[in-house]
């Protein structure tokens, strides 16, 4: 009796499915009606579908360099956030299945954006997918380039109304979007402290374990920056192992430094010497800078690799110029923390200080002469030009400096020649102004310093003695 209006209904469902026109909006089998937002991102039983194919109205299409969100993208390297707006967010008529893709161009002048700014115009009621997608790629790139969002930010941006609806359609779209949407998305609520058990975030972590023979260098570099930020529960464990079986089968087949330096600093152990064998051969592609960068990736890997580090130093030798302050004294930490001594490198790097020490402070010289001190290189001429800038300093010196000073001096047995005397009175005269400023143990380490120096202070050491509690330990 039934079965006529059952078969029309079975071929009607079938003609939707298989419908072109679709705008990669999915019929939900069943409405729920949630009555907290909590309720709808706690993690429920999800049946798992397949979606069907999906095409979207053709647009203009983008260029293919253009075409990826995360190409030339580096957090760490973008000192202004490039806005996306709608007119960007074309979509590719040649794919099915793979959602929209951005095309990620820069608008007029840098624009400083924040992520309440961004959720502002993401609208409530009225958006298209193309806001969706925008948004999460806006959000995207401001939290890759802000590295000091404390937790009151986090929550100042997770409570905004529309954060609410933003998590609710990314999360019903998840099926439709991107790899490189997919893997951004998740980095975004990810690091704004979304909890890992909601439906939001599991939703996310199978699409991407569905996808991830798909996923390219780029966007597995980002899925695996990630997961290194979650607690490790069975799901990111089936990802993670996935992920590195991925890695190990592409390794080959990495494209630029950038992305080869961004896999270094997730791979496991033992793919870090796979990919410190690829790095060498792609050494005559370091720029300066890329070889700055390659210091601070052994240096987070915690890897001594004396080939790569020499060729990087080779080339950094002659264009140190090319740096900055800031990046030259981290350069010098780097060698300290992998115990890496090179003469020349160390020496080039003391000759770049000297040749532009007016625009050096105090506190940028001691830290690289107590680098150095930390790997046993006495660099004279460094040590007699900071000593001479320390003598011409009209107020006393502040106590960090002093204290790194004195330091510095006496691990080395150094002394400047014919301006001894002239260097330790001044030492004298700062710790002075700060002695009874100073904590107990600091001022021991600095007496011992100037002990050490031939400076012995009576007064001083007195002071130390009254202290029982210092005697005791």
């Amino acid at each position: 009796m039934h079965e006529k209006p059952l078969s029309c209904l079975l071929r009607t469902v079938r003609l939707f499915q298989s419908c072109h026109c679709l705008l990669g909006v999915r019929i939900p089998s069943l409405q729920r009606n949630y009555s907290t937002r909590s309720e709808l991102l706690l993690l429920r039983e999800v049946k798992p579908w397949t979606p069907a194919p999906i095409r979207f109205l053709q647009q203009t299409s983008v260029n293919a360099e253009e075409n990826n969100p995360v190409s030339g993208s580096r957090g760490s390297n973008h000192d202004h956030v490039r806005v996306v707006r709608n007119e960007d967010c074309q979509t590719d008529p040649g794919l099915e299945g793979e959602g929209t893709k951005l095309q990620a161009s820069a608008i007029g002048p840098p624009t400083k954006l924040s992520c309440v700014d961004v959720l502002d115009a993401f609208t409530s009621n009225l958006h298209s997918q193309q806001d969706l997608l925008c948004s999460v790629m806006n959000l995207w790139r401001i939290l890759a380039s802000n590295n000091t969002l404390t937790a009151s930010d986090k929550r100042l941006i997770s409570e905004h109304p529309n954060f609410y609806t933003l998590c609710n359609e990314v999360m019903k779209l998840a099926h439709s979007m991107s790899n490189s949407f997919l893997v951004c998305g998740l980095q975004v609520f990810v690091t704004l402290d979304v909890n890992q058990k909601t439906r939001l975030i599991q939703t996310l972590l199978t699409v991407c374990q569905q996808r991830l023979g798909t996923l390219k260098l780029d966007e597995i570099s980002i899925l695996a920056n990630c997961l290194k930020m979650m607690k490790n529960d069975k799901s990111v464990e089936i990802l993670s192992s996935g992920l590195y079986l991925q890695i190990e089968l592409k390794c080959e087949a990495i494209p630029d430094v950038p992305t080869l330096q961004s896999l270094m600093r997730i791979a496991p152990a033992h793919l870090r010497r796979k990919l410190q064998g690829k790095a060498l051969q792609m050494i005559d592609k370091f720029t300066v800078s890329q070889c700055h960068h390659m210091f601070s990736v052994l240096a987070e890997m915690n890897l001594h690799s004396e080939a790569l580090l020499d060729s990087c130093s080779h080339k950094l030798m002659g264009c140190l110029e090319e740096l900055s302050c800031k990046r030259i004294v981290s350069l010098s930490g780097y060698c300290s923390k992998l115990s890496y001594f090179n003469e020349k490198l160390l020496s080039a790097i003391g000759d770049n200080i000297m040749s532009s020490i007016y625009m050096w402070n105090i506190w940028q010289i001691s830290i690289v002469l107590r680098n150095m001190a930390f790997l046993r290189f006495r660099y004279v001429p460094l040590l007699d030009n900071f000593a001479d800038k320390i003598i011409q300093e009209s107020k006393p010196l502040r106590i960090n400096h002093l204290v790194t000073a004195s330091r510095v001096f006496s691990n080395l047995n150094h002394l400047p020649e014919g301006k001894k005397e002239q260097f330790l009175e001044t030492l004298n005269t700062a710790l002075d102004v700060h002695m009874n400023s100073m904590r107990n143990k600091e001022l021991l380490k600095t007496v011992y310093n100037f002990c050490l120096l031939g400076l012995v202070l009576p007064f001083a050491i007195n002071k130390l003695l009254e202290d029982k509690s210092l005697i005791s330990e």
